[in-house]
């Protein structure tokens, strides 16, 4: 299906999918495209995912299968609300953002601040917990099937955190005690557990289990659990001060040799 729709603009001028125009809810209602989560309702904006832009002009695009992410708000058919057209190549990542910070045991432990504080709770900033999602960015799915693939993380966390409960909330003084022994949640070792999900997950296994993290790991004379801070295999990723030098390359290669491990 191919719509064009008029008195549109540009969101930002050096970005060619995202745009915004101002609609009545009638006007809404009108277009009657599907809703995709209609477990969800956005009050402030309405958002409209399309898969390909076919043509735009100064204040026109044509798009193919747009779709409302979430269910029209409840208003007068006067009221008028900001919509978004976005592409469902490059939102899907926004899309479980809020989806998964929706639930109260994964909001819990992202710190909506820049930093992590010595005396915080939370395992990772919003800003680490956006850049993980991105890749989901990379995954070739249909917009009708965005909330599959959300409920399946969502329950994959859930498994997660209750096999591994120092994945999820702890007092700050159990949580000092785990971190002086452990590295398991850390931001990179999220970005594992969730890109582990997501390579599953792209390979047809839609139920994808927990890695079992009590596995024992051999390294020369050693054997313990891999994230523990005292396995010799970190030592060659740690500064003079004792910090992890994991840059994009290393936490690939990283990433992929513990991932071939763990299966």
């Amino acid at each position: 299906m191919q719509v064009s729709i008029d008195e549109v603009r540009r969101l930002n001028r050096n970005d060619d999918t995202v745009f915004y125009s101002i609609n009545t809810i009638h006007k809404l209602r009108l277009w009657d495209f599907p809703v995709i989560d209609k477990a969800m309702i956005s009050q402030d904006v309405v958002m409209v995912s399309y898969e390909e832009m076919i043509n735009q002009a100064t204040d026109r695009i044509q798009v193919s299968n747009p779709v409302f992410l979430y269910p029209l708000p409840e208003g007068k058919e006067g009221d008028e609300y900001v919509t978004l057209f976005v592409s469902s190549k490059h939102y899907l990542a926004e899309y479980c953002e809020k989806v998964v910070l929706s639930f109260d045991f994964i909001n819990r432990i992202v710190e909506k601040k820049d930093k992590l504080s010595s005396n915080s709770t939370k395992l990772l900033t919003l800003h680490s917990f956006k850049g993980i999602l991105k890749r989901f960015n990379d995954v070739e799915i249909k917009s009708e099937d965005w909330p599959n693939i959300c409920s399946d993380l969502i329950q994959y966390l859930k498994c997660l955190i209750e096999e591994y409960p120092f994945l999820g909330y702890l007092p700050i003084t159990e949580r000092k005690e785990f971190r002086e022994k452990s590295v398991a949640d850390t931001n990179f070792a999220w970005e594992f557990y969730i890109r582990f999900f997501l390579d599953k997950w792209n390979s047809k296994d839609y139920v994808v289990k927990a890695p079992n993290l009590s596995k024992p790991f051999h390294h020369m004379d050693w054997m313990g659990d891999f994230f523990q801070r005292d396995n010799p295999f970190w030592q060659s990723y740690l500064s003079v001060n004792g910090k992890f030098r994991l840059h994009r390359d290393v936490r690939e290669s990283i990433y992929q040799f513990w991932k071939e491990w763990i299966e």
